[in-house]
């Protein structure tokens, strides 16, 4: 915290209340299981309230339920549809399935390229474990890839672009490129920082925004 307490301890063994803060939908007192909420936002309403919250903490406005996260999912599968449609009617087109590769990713994880001792990624966040003892491709804001991330989906692209155009004189260049090794990348990757700092303040993201931190 700011006057210098340590509550990486407190962090690590915290259970977020199932408690919501005013009116809940359909007249509802705690979250179901599987209720997710963005980091930023607990990140803020624990430097507000503190480590000693046992009720609740999140209003329905900070939360994605079950429900509304299978809507998201929905939501996502039919512009992808779309996209996979359009690409068919051109055949110059070239469709790199990134979200069938994330999911792949995140069910069984994805084996790193390049030189070195097999390392085996998922899709959590650089520098950070899964439950399966994985590292992740995705930076610390939960939605922009890492280094490592960029790493793995610029050879997602160039395997495509192998795939479907190695016959053709002008991709000769890309058809011989050794694809990115993707192990000297993680190994190099600043978001794997061995001792990362988070203060929780009272500070508005709209003025981290400004001071240029977000």
């Amino acid at each position: 915290l700011k006057d210098g307490q340590d509550v990486t301890e407190g962090l690590e063994k915290m259970v977020i209340p199932k408690g919501g803060l005013g009116d809940g939908h359909g007249g509802r007192t705690e979250y179901p299981a599987g209720t997710r909420v963005n980091l930023a936002t607990l990140v803020q309403r624990l430097s507000q309230h503190g480590m000693a919250v046992e009720e609740a903490l999140l209003g329905e406005d900070d939360v994605l339920d079950p429900d509304e996260l299978a809507i998201v999912s929905a939501r996502v599968a039919g512009f992808n549809q779309v996209i996979e449609d359009a690409a068919a009617l051109d055949r110059r087109v070239h469709l790199v399935d990134v979200n069938g590769a994330l999911e792949e990713m995140q069910a069984r994880g994805r084996e790193l390229r390049g030189v070195g001792e097999a390392e085996v990624v998922g899709t959590g966040m650089t520098g950070s474990r899964d439950e399966a003892g994985r590292d992740g491709i995705f930076s610390y804001d939960g939605v922009h890839p890492s280094d490592t991330g960029h790493a793995v989906l610029a050879n997602l692209a160039l395997d495509k672009i192998k795939e479907d155009l190695s016959d053709r004189p002008e991709f000769s260049s890309f058809r011989d490129l050794a694809p990115i090794d993707e192990k000297a990348v993680h190994a190099a990757d600043p978001h794997k920082a061995d001792q990362s700092v988070l203060v929780l303040d009272e500070v508005s993201l709209d003025q981290w925004s400004k001071a240029g931190r977000v």
